[in-house]
């Protein structure tokens, strides 16, 4: 007996939902276990020929980290025609518990609604929209299910009820790299750790006063999911560096930019690493001091790091098979460093390349990732231009992908 066939009609519309389903699916470490091997020990020196002085006194920052952990996130698809996917995140802190709410509206772009003063100021490196409002929240959850009723609104001001009961994640999938489905593609290069992911529950979803329905793929796959989630990457940026006793300061945005968050940042400098502490996320780059040919102080780029307050490991590693050049020097041709970016003690969840060279009106830094599909699609461009008042203004940008060969 001959097998089924696929109507041919019928197949586009099934090769479409595989795709669909594969931008769903998780994958595996971006880098072989030997590949991975290459970013171990001291990266080698950048190998730039510098041909300069340095511009400012401080160490300039080359691209923009950020990483933040939801020991809780509720994720779910409903049929409301403007917010196609909601998350509502819960932060454990040493202290307390936050609770946030994330929308996606239909171009995949994130806002975030939380009850927080001056919330343009909280975590002001990762640039999404956020709005000051309640998020009141019945917690009955304990270590073997999930039991919340939620009440908030959406960034459009509807009001959002929601109650959920499920299983709690204990086990991480068997491919934690998870997709970050397209989300913020304007604004963040992510790369995610599923540390615990459980799919299904009771949800009672009511927004702007009308129920609404959970979302099914291929028609059978209810999209209600609880996460143990580790998100970090790089992001789009604007800031002002200005010399500071101890290291220096950091303001959000440089003047005359639209940006959504703002911040006035206190920057250390020990010598080697240079460190943003928050009482949430603290961000750290490896600059240790080294040698000039022909004298001076060099600060290249080694690593960094993106650690959080009550998380055993680093949310975000970032490590180089070459160290990136001091950008407060002028120098003579481009510098490539390849870079893997580990999450939450996963290896290489995240790999490509950073080129750095001087232009014609200062120092430029491209990152350009490679792999997985959601992270090579999101290459980032900083520029970087020097005051007479001895200020780093520093742009970091999304640019075009390059065309395939």
């Amino acid at each position: 007996m001959r097998p089924a066939r696929l109507p041919w009609m019928l197949l586009p519309m099934f090769l479409s939902a595989c795709a669909s389903i594969h931008r769903l699916l998780p994958e595996g470490p971006a880098l072989s276990s030997r590949e991975q091997a290459e970013f171990t020990g001291q990266p080698a020196p950048s190998g730039v020929h510098y041909t300069g002085d340095a511009a400012v006194e401080f160490p300039v920052l080359p691209v923009q980290l950020w990483g933040l952990h939801y020991a809780i996130d509720l994720v779910l698809v409903s049929d409301h025609p403007d917010w196609t996917m909601h998350e509502y995140a819960r932060i454990d802190l040493p202290d307390r518990s936050l609770w946030i709410a994330k929308d996606a509206d239909v171009n995949g772009d994130q806002s975030v609604v939380a009850e927080l003063e001056d919330i343009e100021s909280w975590l002001p490196e990762i640039p999404v929209s956020r709005i000051a409002a309640p998020v009141v929240v019945q917690d009955a959850s304990d270590q073997g299910r999930v039991d919340l009723h939620m009440q908030t609104r959406t960034p459009a001001g509807e009001a959002v009820d929601i109650r959920y009961r499920g299983r709690r994640p204990h086990k991480a999938p068997g491919k934690r790299n998870g997709s970050t489905m397209e989300h913020s593609r304007q604004t963040v290069a992510a790369v995610l750790d599923l540390a615990g992911q459980v799919h299904g529950g009771q949800v009672k979803l009511d927004i702007g006063g009308q129920p609404r329905r959970i979302q099914r793929l291929l028609g059978i796959y209810p999209m209600k999911f609880v996460l143990d989630q580790y998100q970090a990457g790089f992001a789009v940026a604007s800031f002002t560096q200005r010399p500071a006793a101890g290291g220096f300061e950091l303001e959000r945005p440089a003047p005359g930019v639209a940006w959504p968050t703002r911040g006035h940042e206190a920057w250390s400098d020990d010598g080697q690493w240079v460190r943003r502490h928050d009482p949430i996320v603290t961000l750290a780059y490896d600059m240790p001091p080294t040698q000039a040919d022909g004298g001076g102080e060099l600060r290249e780029l080694q690593a960094a790091e993106v650690t959080q307050t009550g998380c055993e490991l680093p949310l975000l590693q970032l490590r180089l098979d070459r160290a990136l050049p001091d950008l407060r020097r002028p120098f003579e041709g481009r510098a490539i460093s390849r870079f893997a970016l580990d999450i939450n003690g996963q290896q290489a969840h995240g790999t490509g390349t950073i080129e750095a060279w001087w232009g014609d009106a200062g120092p430029v830094v491209e990152m350009r990732p490679s792999a997985p599909w959601w992270l090579a699609e999101r290459p980032m461009r900083t520029t970087i231009h020097y005051s007479e008042q001895g200020e780093a203004v520093v742009h970091i940008e999304r640019i075009p992908l390059e065309p395939s060969p």
